[in-house]
């Protein structure tokens, strides 16, 4: 078989087959529907307290805990994402319940170490969510010395 010579036939062939349909909409069937018929079997395992993967969880948690497990995979198995958002618009903070939205600016070079501190890695400016609502800010958190990025950390405890 010969290499193919456009980009598009390569990736058609190392895509995994449940990337393409029908194939994709037969996995996710075939999940759902085994996830419905484990709900019995687990309900019926975690009974007890002692059985359950944290003590404190209830029953139905439990078995929530476990049916979101099994389902997250389809998104890994079938490239897919339920719901997805845009990484570069500001979240509106009346939308938000306990949090509040924040940009945290780019990192400069003395924060960053090892493999990231490379000419093709580029610092950013990115969302993040600050809890509690109105909770301590990205400025105060760098002062605390929070957001450090470090890649291949060293072997050797620093000597500061």
């Amino acid at each position: 078989m010969a290499f193919p010579s456009q980009p598009s036939q390569l990736s058609s062939m190392t895509e995994p087959l449940c990337f393409r349909q029908p194939f994709k909409g037969l996995y996710i069937l075939q999940r759902a529907l085994s996830t419905l018929v484990l709900v019995p079997y687990w309900a019926i395992k975690y009974c007890r307290a002692s059985s359950r993967p944290r003590r404190t969880w209830t029953l139905s948690e439990t078995v929530c805990v476990m049916a979101l497990r099994r389902m997250m995979r389809i998104n890994e198995a079938t490239g897919i994402m339920l719901e997805c958002t845009d990484k570069m618009e500001e979240v509106d903070d009346r939308s938000l319940r306990e949090t509040s939205f924040v940009w945290l600016p780019p990192l400069g070079d003395p924060l960053v170490e090892g493999a990231a501190k490379s000419e093709d890695v580029k610092s950013a400016r990115i969302p993040g969510y600050v809890w509690p609502q109105g909770g301590t800010s990205p400025k105060a958190m760098a002062t605390l010395g929070i957001g450090r990025v470090v890649c291949n950390p060293p072997t050797s405890a620093p000597t500061n």
